[in-house]
């Protein structure tokens, strides 16, 4: 068997050459919007329609998400950059009141959900 060692750096390049969506993972918690973007996204079941997300177990959302026991997956179009930064923790306070409520959840305007 051979030693394989994989350059992270190397690796990280290699991924962002692949093309993926990005989201934003919303959720209600005590009254308050949480989002946060994620591109790990991906249909699980049409029939029940299902769907999955990747959290890291120390992120913060997974708590939320918990204690609420739903999530919105809000996809994001093209031109909506500074919307993933802000949610990906570069925060703009352009944007701090961009969460908008429907059918009692938070959503990202001008995005898909």
């Amino acid at each position: 068997m051979t030693d394989l060692t994989i350059d992270g750096k190397a690796l990280r390049e290699a991924c962002e050459q692949f093309a993926t969506g990005v989201t934003i993972i919303t959720t209600p918690d005590d009254e308050e919007a949480h989002g946060m973007t994620a591109n790990a996204f991906m249909s699980v079941s049409l029939d029940p329609p299902l769907i999955a997300i990747s959290l890291n177990n120390a992120a913060r959302m997974l708590s939320k998400i918990r204690r609420s026991g739903r999530y919105e997956v809000n996809i994001l179009a093209e031109g909506m950059h500074d919307v993933a930064l802000h949610f990906a923790g570069r925060h703009n306070p352009d944007l701090s009141a961009l969460l908008a409520p429907r059918d009692g959840m938070p959503v990202v305007p001008g995005a898909t959900v």
